[in-house]
Protein backbone atom coordinates (compact mmCIF):
# COMPACT_ATOMS: atom_id res chain seq x y z
CA UNK A 1 0.00 0.00 0.00
CA UNK A 2 1.27 3.23 -0.77
CA UNK A 3 2.07 5.61 2.08
CA UNK A 4 -0.19 8.67 2.38
CA UNK A 5 1.87 11.70 3.14
CA UNK A 6 0.64 14.11 5.79
CA UNK A 7 -0.63 17.34 3.87
CA UNK A 8 1.83 20.21 4.68
CA UNK A 9 0.91 22.76 7.14
CA UNK A 10 0.13 26.33 5.86
CA UNK A 11 3.43 27.82 7.03
CA UNK A 12 2.58 31.18 9.55
CA UNK A 13 3.52 34.45 6.90
CA UNK A 14 2.19 37.35 9.73
CA UNK A 15 5.36 39.48 9.94
CA UNK A 16 6.90 39.82 13.23
CA UNK A 17 5.50 42.75 15.50
CA UNK A 18 7.37 46.01 14.85
CA UNK A 19 10.18 46.51 17.28
CA UNK A 20 9.33 49.29 20.14
CA UNK A 21 10.26 52.34 19.53
CA UNK A 22 11.66 54.65 22.51
CA UNK A 23 11.07 58.42 23.02
CA UNK A 24 12.75 60.43 25.05
CA UNK A 25 14.22 63.88 25.41
CA UNK A 26 18.26 64.45 26.36
CA UNK A 27 20.32 67.03 27.63
CA UNK A 28 24.30 66.32 27.13
CA UNK A 29 26.87 68.09 29.27
CA UNK A 30 30.26 67.48 27.90
CA UNK A 31 33.39 68.25 29.17
CA UNK A 32 36.31 68.86 27.58
CA UNK A 33 38.36 65.74 26.61
CA UNK A 34 34.84 64.08 25.69
CA UNK A 35 34.03 62.50 21.97
CA UNK A 36 32.74 65.00 20.04
CA UNK A 37 33.09 68.16 22.18
CA UNK A 38 33.67 71.42 20.86
CA UNK A 39 35.72 74.07 21.50
CA UNK A 40 32.94 75.84 23.47
CA UNK A 41 33.27 73.48 26.13
CA UNK A 42 34.85 74.35 28.85
CA UNK A 43 33.95 72.48 32.10
CA UNK A 44 35.80 69.50 32.54
CA UNK A 45 34.83 66.35 33.81
CA UNK A 46 33.91 67.12 37.69
CA UNK A 47 32.36 70.07 36.58
CA UNK A 48 29.82 68.44 33.93
CA UNK A 49 28.88 65.69 36.10
CA UNK A 50 27.92 68.66 38.81
CA UNK A 51 26.67 70.38 36.20
CA UNK A 52 24.25 67.56 34.99
CA UNK A 53 23.16 66.74 38.57
CA UNK A 54 22.09 70.76 39.09
CA UNK A 55 20.17 70.10 35.50
CA UNK A 56 18.26 66.63 36.34
CA UNK A 57 17.34 68.48 40.16
CA UNK A 58 16.20 71.29 38.46
CA UNK A 59 14.31 69.60 35.52
CA UNK A 60 12.13 67.50 38.32
CA UNK A 61 11.09 70.97 39.16
CA UNK A 62 7.24 71.43 38.58
CA UNK A 63 8.08 75.55 37.54
CA UNK A 64 10.69 73.67 34.48
CA UNK A 65 10.09 72.96 31.09
CA UNK A 66 12.08 70.49 30.13
CA UNK A 67 13.09 71.61 26.43
CA UNK A 68 13.64 75.27 27.72
CA UNK A 69 16.49 73.45 29.49
CA UNK A 70 17.78 71.68 26.76
CA UNK A 71 17.76 74.97 24.74
CA UNK A 72 20.03 76.11 28.11
CA UNK A 73 22.18 73.89 29.07
CA UNK A 74 22.29 70.61 26.26
CA UNK A 75 25.55 70.82 24.20
CA UNK A 76 24.02 68.00 21.72
CA UNK A 77 22.79 68.70 18.53
CA UNK A 78 19.13 68.45 19.31
CA UNK A 79 19.67 71.39 22.23
CA UNK A 80 17.54 73.76 19.32
CA UNK A 81 14.75 71.07 19.29
CA UNK A 82 14.69 71.31 22.91
CA UNK A 83 16.28 67.85 23.26
CA UNK A 84 13.91 65.71 21.38
CA UNK A 85 15.53 62.81 19.66
CA UNK A 86 13.96 60.64 17.14
CA UNK A 87 12.18 57.03 18.22
CA UNK A 88 14.56 54.64 18.28
CA UNK A 89 14.85 50.96 18.80
CA UNK A 90 16.84 49.55 21.79
CA UNK A 91 19.32 48.26 20.39
CA UNK A 92 20.31 50.94 18.05
CA UNK A 93 21.42 53.56 20.98
CA UNK A 94 24.31 52.76 23.83
CA UNK A 95 23.04 50.39 26.13
CA UNK A 96 23.14 52.13 29.46
CA UNK A 97 20.92 54.80 27.58
CA UNK A 98 18.50 51.87 25.83
CA UNK A 99 18.32 51.02 30.51
CA UNK A 100 17.51 54.33 32.08
CA UNK A 101 15.45 55.03 29.01
CA UNK A 102 13.11 51.40 29.84
CA UNK A 103 13.60 52.15 33.32
CA UNK A 104 11.59 55.42 32.94
CA UNK A 105 7.73 55.86 33.04
CA UNK A 106 6.82 58.39 31.19
CA UNK A 107 7.53 61.78 32.27
CA UNK A 108 10.03 60.63 35.07
CA UNK A 109 13.58 61.91 34.25
CA UNK A 110 16.54 59.95 35.01
CA UNK A 111 19.50 61.02 37.13
CA UNK A 112 22.83 62.00 35.24
CA UNK A 113 24.34 58.86 32.81
CA UNK A 114 28.00 58.95 32.26
CA UNK A 115 29.06 58.42 28.51
CA UNK A 116 31.80 59.01 26.40
CA UNK A 117 30.06 61.94 25.34
CA UNK A 118 29.67 63.46 28.52
CA UNK A 119 26.97 63.20 31.09
CA UNK A 120 22.95 62.65 29.73
CA UNK A 121 19.67 63.79 31.93
CA UNK A 122 16.51 62.27 30.18
CA UNK A 123 13.05 62.55 30.34
CA UNK A 124 10.98 59.54 28.95
CA UNK A 125 8.28 60.41 26.35
CA UNK A 126 4.84 58.18 25.33
CA UNK A 127 6.34 55.61 22.98
CA UNK A 128 3.88 56.38 19.81
CA UNK A 129 1.88 52.95 20.23
CA UNK A 130 1.12 54.46 23.59
CA UNK A 131 0.43 57.46 22.13
CA UNK A 132 -2.09 56.50 19.56
CA UNK A 133 -3.47 53.98 22.18
CA UNK A 134 -4.55 56.86 24.63
CA UNK A 135 -7.71 58.53 24.69
CA UNK A 136 -7.81 61.53 23.32
CA UNK A 137 -7.89 64.73 25.54
CA UNK A 138 -7.79 68.58 24.86
CA UNK A 139 -4.34 69.81 24.64
CA UNK A 140 -1.91 70.68 27.15
CA UNK A 141 -2.44 73.70 29.40
CA UNK A 142 0.37 76.89 29.30
CA UNK A 143 1.45 78.02 32.51
CA UNK A 144 3.38 80.60 34.32
CA UNK A 145 5.23 81.27 37.42
CA UNK A 146 6.71 83.00 40.08
CA UNK A 147 8.95 81.44 42.64
CA UNK A 148 9.84 83.12 45.93
CA UNK A 149 13.07 81.59 47.33
CA UNK A 150 14.21 81.73 50.86
CA UNK A 151 17.75 81.75 52.31
CA UNK A 152 18.85 77.78 52.80
CA UNK A 153 15.94 76.57 50.48
CA UNK A 154 16.83 74.04 47.96
CA UNK A 155 18.89 75.17 44.79
CA UNK A 156 18.68 79.14 46.15
CA UNK A 157 20.87 81.39 44.63
CA UNK A 158 24.07 82.23 46.72
CA UNK A 159 24.03 85.10 48.59
CA UNK A 160 20.10 85.13 49.07
CA UNK A 161 19.08 86.44 52.31
CA UNK A 162 15.35 86.32 52.25
CA UNK A 163 14.57 84.39 55.44
CA UNK A 164 11.58 81.60 55.34
CA UNK A 165 9.35 83.74 56.75
CA UNK A 166 9.87 86.88 54.92
CA UNK A 167 9.24 84.48 51.41
CA UNK A 168 6.06 83.16 52.14
CA UNK A 169 4.71 86.93 53.21
CA UNK A 170 5.81 88.18 49.75
CA UNK A 171 4.45 85.17 48.25
CA UNK A 172 0.87 85.75 49.77
CA UNK A 173 1.63 89.38 48.85
CA UNK A 174 2.16 88.66 45.08
CA UNK A 175 -0.57 86.02 44.89
CA UNK A 176 -2.88 88.63 46.21
CA UNK A 177 -1.34 91.42 43.45
CA UNK A 178 -2.02 88.56 40.76
CA UNK A 179 -5.49 87.83 40.77
CA UNK A 180 -6.54 90.98 40.04
CA UNK A 181 -7.44 91.95 36.86
CA UNK A 182 -5.22 94.65 36.08
CA UNK A 183 -2.10 92.61 37.20
CA UNK A 184 0.11 91.59 34.53
CA UNK A 185 1.56 88.17 35.88
CA UNK A 186 4.27 88.20 33.05
CA UNK A 187 5.69 91.55 34.48
CA UNK A 188 5.37 90.55 38.18
CA UNK A 189 7.39 87.03 37.44
CA UNK A 190 9.47 88.92 35.31
CA UNK A 191 10.30 91.37 38.25
CA UNK A 192 9.97 88.67 41.06
CA UNK A 193 10.47 85.47 40.52
CA UNK A 194 13.54 83.33 41.94
CA UNK A 195 13.39 80.47 38.36
CA UNK A 196 16.40 82.58 36.69
CA UNK A 197 15.31 80.25 33.00
CA UNK A 198 11.54 81.15 33.49
CA UNK A 199 11.60 84.52 34.74
CA UNK A 200 13.04 86.01 31.82
CA UNK A 201 10.13 84.71 29.92
CA UNK A 202 7.49 86.21 32.15
CA UNK A 203 7.16 82.80 34.13
CA UNK A 204 6.11 81.02 30.78
CA UNK A 205 6.66 77.33 31.33
CA UNK A 206 5.04 76.43 27.73
CA UNK A 207 2.90 73.40 27.51
CA UNK A 208 2.71 70.92 30.73
CA UNK A 209 1.07 67.26 30.59
CA UNK A 210 -0.17 65.96 33.95
CA UNK A 211 2.33 62.56 34.08
CA UNK A 212 5.32 65.01 33.67
CA UNK A 213 4.54 66.60 36.69
CA UNK A 214 4.74 65.96 41.02
CA UNK A 215 1.73 64.88 42.00
CA UNK A 216 0.98 68.13 44.04
CA UNK A 217 0.99 69.88 40.42
CA UNK A 218 -0.45 67.46 38.85
CA UNK A 219 -3.48 68.30 41.12
CA UNK A 220 -3.34 71.82 40.61
CA UNK A 221 -3.10 71.57 36.96
CA UNK A 222 -6.75 69.70 37.14
CA UNK A 223 -8.24 72.31 39.54
CA UNK A 224 -7.13 75.12 38.28
CA UNK A 225 -9.19 76.23 35.10
CA UNK A 226 -7.51 78.84 32.67
CA UNK A 227 -7.32 81.85 33.88
CA UNK A 228 -7.15 81.64 37.22
CA UNK A 229 -4.41 81.84 40.04
CA UNK A 230 -3.38 79.12 42.18
CA UNK A 231 -2.66 79.57 45.90
CA UNK A 232 0.34 79.59 47.74
CA UNK A 233 2.51 76.55 47.32
CA UNK A 234 5.39 75.96 49.36
CA UNK A 235 7.84 73.13 47.88
CA UNK A 236 11.42 72.62 49.11
CA UNK A 237 12.43 75.27 46.28
CA UNK A 238 10.29 78.06 47.48
CA UNK A 239 6.73 79.50 47.33
CA UNK A 240 5.01 79.27 43.99
CA UNK A 241 2.52 80.60 42.49
CA UNK A 242 0.86 79.16 39.42
CA UNK A 243 -1.42 80.79 36.44
CA UNK A 244 -3.19 78.79 33.93
CA UNK A 245 -3.12 80.49 30.47
CA UNK A 246 -5.06 77.90 28.90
Amino acid sequence: MAEVSAPEQPQDETPPPPAEKLNIRAILVSYQGAIGAGEQVKLSQPQAKARAEQVARLARRPDQDFGLLAKRYSDAPSAEQGGVIPPFEQDEVDPTIAQATLALQPGQISEPIESPYGYYVIQRLPNSAESQLAPPEEGPGIWRSVLVAFAGAKDARPGLRRSYIEAKEMAIHLRMRAVHPDTDFAAMAREYSDEPVSAVQGGRLGPMSREAQTPQFAKIMVELQPGEVSQVIESPVGFYIFKRER
